[in-house]
């Protein structure tokens, strides 16, 4: 076999073995990319639930200190 042909059939091995390992790093960005997506609705959803809690909370202290200020004044007893 001559040096050309010995080089060439290297190289075109090099080639494939970095087309391989290339494959693999290209699924595993993939699959990454896919999970982050997953979580990310997760992370989505729990957020919104917990700012409903936050809302209803603050509409809830809101109404109770409305109340209580309007107890105040209608009793009389401001200062």
């Amino acid at each position: 076999m001559d040096p050309l042909n010995k080089e060439l059939q290297e190289l075109v091995t090099d080639f494939r073995t970095h087309e391989a390992v290339c494959e693999e790093r290209w699924k595993t960005i993939f699959n990454e990319v896919r999970d982050a997506a997953s979580d990310s609705k997760d992370r989505n959803r729990d957020m919104k639930e917990s700012l409903n809690k936050l809302h209803r909370l603050v509409w809830s202290v809101g109404g109770a200190l409305i109340l209580f200020l309007a107890g105040i004044v209608v009793s009389g007893n401001i200062l």
